[in-house]
């Protein structure tokens, strides 16, 4: 499965007794799948975190799975980005232009290699996927890759990201204290 497209991003660093520090909701990408969100009937994954748990939820059509995992019992908690190739493939067109119009090419070719670096560096900030997963023991990950939403609107950056982590690492920590 793909990155999926942010619902939900909300971190609360005053989070206290029960209160989620972190909820994330992430839905598959494309208009058919935001009208059907719209209708409640969209296949989703959602993580939770609070001082007790994690709670990764994923939503199908045709079911829902649950994992609870107590945080005295994480492993490892992972965050991190990709970014596409497009921003390279961007600067060659731009210099591809810029050559182009020294030559006997002259302005259409320049036009057309901006037009083409202009699609890809959209390419490039749409296209970038972020990722936040805990672990409980062995090689299974619980979480989702996601990316920026465009038609709802929802952005998050790796700070974010890593916000979420330390949230996280936090209330593992405490509650390997008590």
């Amino acid at each position: 499965m793909g990155a999926l497209v942010l619902k939900k991003f909300h971190l609360n660093n005053e989070a206290k007794n029960g209160e989620d520090c972190l909820h994330v909701i992430g839905r598959q990408g494309g208009v058919v799948a935001f009208l059907l969100s719209l209708m409640k009937i969209d296949p989703t994954t959602e993580i939770k975190c609070n001082d007790e748990r994690v709670e990764v939820t994923q939503s199908s059509f045709f079911g829902r799975q649950t994992i609870n995992i107590p945080l005295v019992a994480m492993t490892g908690v992972i965050g991190g980005f990709q970014k596409p190739k497009a921003l390279f493939f961007a600067i060659i067109a731009v210099l591809f232009g810029g050559v182009s119009l020294s030559v006997e090419a002259g302005a259409g070719a320049a036009i057309a290699s901006l037009v083409i670096a202009a699609v890809l560096a959209a390419i490039y900030v749409l296209k970038q996927e972020m990722a936040l997963n805990v672990q409980n023991g062995g090689d299974t990950l619980w979480g989702l890759s996601f990316k920026r939403s465009v038609i709802e609107n929802v952005t998050v950056d790796i700070d974010k990201v890593n916000e979420a982590v330390y949230l996280i690492n936090k209330n593992v920590l405490a509650s390997s204290k008590s």
